[in-house]
């Protein structure tokens, strides 16, 4: 039985010290601080599939740059960067959770069936896998209940909805604020 995780709101020593390293790569002239050129180059690194703009640049700059000065310095970069690698993580810890609890595959009864390539299984969380939760976590929620909560995140207006897709799963983790 898949065991309970509590969610992290710290980051680990090894994380800081990537932080710091990242920071250090970015503050290109060694100065303490990253100016306007050198985060558009540090934006461009971790966000690629985002193409921002200098005022983009500006405008984010502004709003991390607490002391007024036009610099970001490593405590403003830490303030950005943490809330992103902690939800980070823990995306992929209830990524982890619906893998322990999916037990089925669309397209067969049950996931032991399934002869799918991982990348191909179109896995699913039953009323069953839904009710392994509840034990789990000591939700103490009725079998209707189970049902009605697959029902509604599923936004099926059919009663017998029959499962729950992996992002309907992290939908709930979300409201339930549990990442």
């Amino acid at each position: 039985m898949a065991q309970r995780r509590k969610v992290r709101t710290e980051l680990t020593e090894e994380q800081m010290q990537e932080i710091r390293e990242v920071f250090e790569t970015f503050d290109s002239d060694g100065s303490g601080a990253i100016d306007v050129s050198e985060m558009r180059y540090a934006m461009n690194i971790l966000m690629p599939e985002v193409k921002n703009s200098l005022e983009d640049i500006e405008q984010i700059m502004d709003k991390l740059d607490s002391s007024g000065n036009k610099e970001i310095e490593f405590s403003e970069f830490l303030a950005f960067m943490r809330p992103k690698i902690l939800e980070q993580d823990n995306s992929k810890m209830v990524d982890e959770q619906f893998e322990n609890f999916a037990d089925s595959c669309l397209e067969h009864r049950n996931a032991e069936e399934c002869n799918h390539q991982p990348e191909d299984c179109k896995k699913v969380i039953t009323w069953l896998g839904l009710k392994n939760i509840s034990e789990v976590i000591q939700a103490g929620c009725t079998d209707l209940e189970l049902k009605e909560i697959i029902r509604y995140c599923s936004e099926s207006e059919d009663e017998n909805a029959q499962y729950l897709t992996r992002d309907q799963f992290k939908s709930i983790c979300k409201y339930m604020q549990l990442y």
